[in-house]
């Protein structure tokens, strides 16, 4: 019995350390960091979403409302531009409208939400008034068209 339990558990190990190295040796797509929540972006959005206002200003009280306002940069999620308090800049209707802003008016970024690839410590980060318009369009086409991650486009201060 006590052999039979001995060898079961040299058995489990062993697989474990077979998974293990397999992982350790296989390519992945990707890992998640120690810090999942800080790769949420669009949770910045939801001060900025005119459906939220209300419930953060009963949650919060107005005055830590309006700070989280002065700190988080007026941040959208793509595809929810319609929410947005306040609109979109010069009165443009979706995102990639953004792209046809001078460079000097179109002070946003660009960003990945959520976990992936290029989520983390400032990757996947696009600064759109730092390229050319028909660049800055596509960067956000290509963002629209990925059915796969979230994107935001926050102001950039």
């Amino acid at each position: 019995m006590i052999l039979e339990k001995k060898n079961t558990k040299e058995k489990r190990k062993t697989e474990k350390d077979k998974n293990i190295e397999r992982f350790l040796h296989e390519p992945h797509k990707c890992m998640p960091s120690k810090t999942p929540q800080f790769e949420e972006k669009a949770l910045m959005a939801f001060i900025w979403d005119k459906r939220f206002m209300d419930f953060f200003q009963n949650q919060l009280g107005k005055a830590e409302y309006e700070l989280l306002r002065k700190v988080i940069p007026k941040t959208w999620i793509l595809g929810e531009e319609r929410y947005v308090d306040g609109g979109l800049p010069q009165g443009k209707e979706n995102s990639i409208d953004i792209s046809t802003l001078g460079k000097s008016k179109r002070q946003f970024v660009l960003k990945s939400s959520g976990f992936n690839t290029n989520s983390s410590w400032g990757e996947g980060v696009l600064f759109l008034h730092k390229m050319g318009g028909k660049v800055a369009r596509e960067k956000i086409q290509l963002a629209i068209n990925d059915s796969n991650h979230l994107y935001i486009i926050q102001e950039f201060r």
